[in-house]
């Protein structure tokens, strides 16, 4: 079985707060008198359960989700597409920062308890404590300067995913899987454009194919072994 995207996350924040929030903090400040004052608050989010996409407002940023099953390409478009309706009806600021965080699993036959073994040949020491473990897990980060990378594996059961990283039921989770979640973050101001951002978005498209070959490659390389 082959390797599957089961969340999307997009985060896009801005060089300073949106504009609504501009007006919204302005009426506060002459309502109050201080001129000093600045608004919190919470991120509010709307869900579209049909298509399984949530998206969240913040001060300074937006966050699109995806889950179900969808081919990276159609995610991708779906949040250029969203980005750019919510920028018809508010300009962007500067864009500071934007992080994507794709979610994947990929099935195995064996046993959960052999996955955690093979998973801890892979990455981790033999040692006494390692022989004890009955679940693993391993977080790898990686800064590149304007660029910054996490990779976050390890053996996984369906209860698991569903109660932790999911907000959607899936009608269906293979038995056991490694979990593979793979975040690449762009840290560079830029002027929003869709098309720049959908540069960006392939980019670490890219890369994320990259680094699943690299843990294919290791698990395969432990199994041949």
């Amino acid at each position: 079985m082959a390797i599957e995207l089961v969340r999307t996350v997009i985060r896009l924040e801005f060089a300073e707060a949106l504009r609504p929030w501009l007006e919204v903090r302005g009426l506060f400040r002459v309502g109050s008198g201080d001129e000093t004052a600045e608004l919190k608050g919470e991120t509010t989010h709307i869900e579209n359960e049909e298509k399984m996409q949530r998206i969240g407002f913040q001060m300074r940023g937006f966050s699109f989700e995806q889950e179900g099953n969808r081919t990276n390409e159609v995610v991708t478009q779906n949040a250029l597409r969203t980005f750019s309706e919510l920028n018809d009806v508010s300009p962007f600021p500067t864009l500071q920062r934007v992080r994507i965080d794709s979610m994947c699993i990929e099935p195995y036959e064996t046993s959960f308890r052999e996955l955690c073994s093979q998973f801890r040949r892979t990455y981790l020491r033999d040692t006494a404590l390692m022989n004890q473990a009955t679940d693993l897990g391993v977080t790898i980060d990686q800064d590149e300067g304007h660029v910054s990378k996490h990779v976050q594996l390890g053996p996984m059961e369906p209860e698991q995913l569903q109660t932790t990283f999911l907000r959607w039921e899936r009608d269906t989770i293979p038995d056991r899987f490694l979990f593979i979640s793979l975040g690449y973050q762009w840290n560079v101001e830029m002027e929003y454009e869709s098309q720049e951002l959908g540069n960006v978005l392939a980019e670490a498209c890219l890369w994320r194919e990259s680094a699943i070959q690299i843990v294919q490659a290791d698990f395969k390389r432990t199994a041949g072994g």
